[in-house]
């Protein structure tokens, strides 16, 4: 077998990595930081390789309504482009001719809601897993396990916090992510999310912080329930009812 191996710098640590167990998806799940990839290596086994296509088309159900989001919203900030300039020029400001530099266009939060300037409570309270395309920066961070990176079958969903551990469901559909407490984040505790990849949705467990911070999760072999291990007890989560 070929052995691959990408070396990465500090600001992209590699936490936990974890391979769809389906044997016809070749598809990876890798953290670092609070970002978890979800990657078809398509540069190691060849655009031809049946689970390699097989994993691109069962990741495009998440991608295709990431890319058409992405690109609604670009066609949106193209438009709020001219009533920006419209507006300065009504308060005098000066107006830049169409040689000059193109109006800078503020990128949207890393999360969907509460973003850094908003109260500790409010984004604790209002924070969910956002789902969307990589960035150029982390696009050539994997530029070695993809063929081509402009349509490079590529996901990553934010955490709030520090991605500890990553664990699949036996039916390659369901993503289990234990997150670990995060300085930056008083507020934030150690928490378990479970991920729906073709639906790109997130269900975060309710656990009582009484429970003590998790140890470790996974899934139970044959019913759709999650064991977590805290530092006071064991307990049993069924996803399908949210309890």
């Amino acid at each position: 077998t070929e052995e691959h191996e990408r070396r990465r710098s500090e600001d992209f640590p590699v936490r936990a990595c974890a391979w769809c167990p389906l044997v016809g998806r070749r598809l990876l799940a890798f953290a670092a930081g609070r970002k978890l990839f979800l990657l078809v290596p398509d540069a190691l086994t060849g655009e031809d390789d049946a689970a390699t296509a097989e994993a691109k088309e069962f990741l495009a159900h998440t991608l295709d309504p990431l890319r058409a989001a992405a690109l609604k919203q670009q066609e949106q900030q193209q438009q709020q482009q001219p009533a920006r300039k419209r507006a300065r020029t009504a308060d005098g400001a000066a107006v830049q001719d169409d040689e000059g530099d193109a109006d800078e266009v503020t990128a949207p939060s890393v999360f969907s809601a509460g973003g850094a300037g908003a109260p500790a409570d409010t984004r604790k309270r209002r924070f969910r897993c956002r789902w969307r395309l990589p960035s150029a920066e982390e696009l050539a961070c994997v530029r070695d396990f993809v063929a081509d990176p402009a349509q490079a079958a590529v996901v990553v969903v934010d955490h709030l916090r520090q991605i500890a551990s990553v664990a699949w469901h036996r039916g390659g559909d369901y993503l289990l992510v234990v997150t670990q407490h995060d300085p930056a984040h008083p507020v934030a505790h150690t928490a378990a999310t479970v991920h729906r990849v073709s639906r790109h949705k997130s269900q975060r467990l309710r656990i009582s912080k009484r429970a003590g911070p998790i140890q470790t999760a996974c899934f139970h072999p044959t019913k759709p329930y999650v064991v977590v291990a805290t530092q006071r007890s064991v307990r049993l989560y069924d996803v399908s009812k949210s309890r």
